[in-house]
């Protein structure tokens, strides 16, 4: 886990304790300041990966957020392949259009590997999600193309079913509410399991990754996360799955299940299924794909939450 880092002399220096759903990118926002700055302060490796409980230094800023009128400030990105403008945007809890008005880039559809984005650091996105104004004759699709946010996703992060009715002058999420608290996991799902942050990566079904994919051995062992109640359900994407509810009311998925485990009302750390490839990860890498759902709404980022509890 990356810790607080003792930087002597370090003059103007507030201090933030990590949360669960925290990303660099919104911390910076709310302090004013980058996550350039950040990451250098902490001596981290790797801006995307901070974790709940521990201590970030935030440079020039204070132990509370700024109410000052300080210009917004910008960090920077580059482009990898597979990247699209769209995933970039979700990643930085920004839009696409953000990202093109902001590098003035013609063709959003186009972004160059190796290509440098500035990405502004706060504004809308420092408040856990970024919101859409509806225009008068908006439709789902509509605004979908004009943010380049899927329409599928727009409609998951707002609680919108068919026939997806907008109310002129009304605000839509463009995105999973990342910085939704939720309890810390009382148990790793999948022990000795292997995963990284594929939170937002492409996909050709959904077009958004809203889990973190754990890959281990055949039938290795998952466990449930908290107190609560498993429920079994099989279908023809997640394979045999299990819902699980927390007794605070966070629903966690569990995906492509070899075989169940125990079901009904269970406590932390009692097997509910083994891992597998069900589903349409049939032939695939064995692995568990893990949501988190606080309240049983939009989902939100497990990755700190794992790297926390299994790490």
């Amino acid at each position: 886990m990356v810790g607080a880092v003792a930087l002597a002399g370090l003059a103007g220096t507030g201090r933030h304790s990590v949360r669960p759903g925290d990303t660099l990118s919104a911390i910076a926002g709310r302090y004013r300041t980058t996550m350039a700055a950040i990451a250098a302060a902490n001596g981290l490796k790797d801006p995307n990966r901070i974790f709940a409980g521990s201590t970030l230094m935030i440079p020039d800023g204070s132990d509370a957020p700024s109410g000052s009128s300080t210009a917004p400030s910008t960090t920077t990105y580059v482009v990898r392949a597979g990247d699209t403008l769209a995933s970039i945007a979700r990643r930085f809890g920004t839009t696409a259009a953000v990202l093109q008005s902001t590098n003035g880039i013609k063709n959003p559809n186009i972004v160059v590997i190796g290509q440098t984005l500035n990405i502004p650091a706060h504004g809308p996105a420092a408040s856990g999600a970024v919101l859409e104004k509806v225009r008068a004759g908006d439709t789902l699709k509509s605004v979908a193309a004009r943010t380049g946010v899927p329409a599928e996703l727009i409609a998951a992060a707002n609680g919108l079913n068919p026939p997806y009715s907008l109310y002129t002058g009304g605000q839509l999420y463009l995105g999973m509410r990342n910085s939704v608290p939720t309890a810390p996991l009382a148990a790793c799902p999948a022990p000795g399991g292997r995963f990284m942050n594929d939170w937002g990566f492409p996909r050709a079904d959904t077009g958004f990754h809203e889990g973190n994919d754990l890959m281990g051995k055949r039938r290795a062992p998952l466990l449930a996360v908290a107190n609560g109640t498993a429920t079994q359900k099989v279908g023809p994407v997640g394979g045999n799955q299990v819902k699980f509810t927390a007794d605070d009311g966070t629903v966690y998925w569990y995906s492509h299940l070899d075989s169940f485990g125990k079901s009904g009302r269970v406590r932390a750390g009692t097997v509910i299924g083994a891992m597998g490839d069900s589903g349409d990860a049939k032939g695939g890498p064995v692995h568990l794909h893990f949501e988190v759902h606080p309240g049983g709404g939009a989902a939100m980022n497990p990755y700190p939450l794992l790297v926390a509890a299994c790490r």
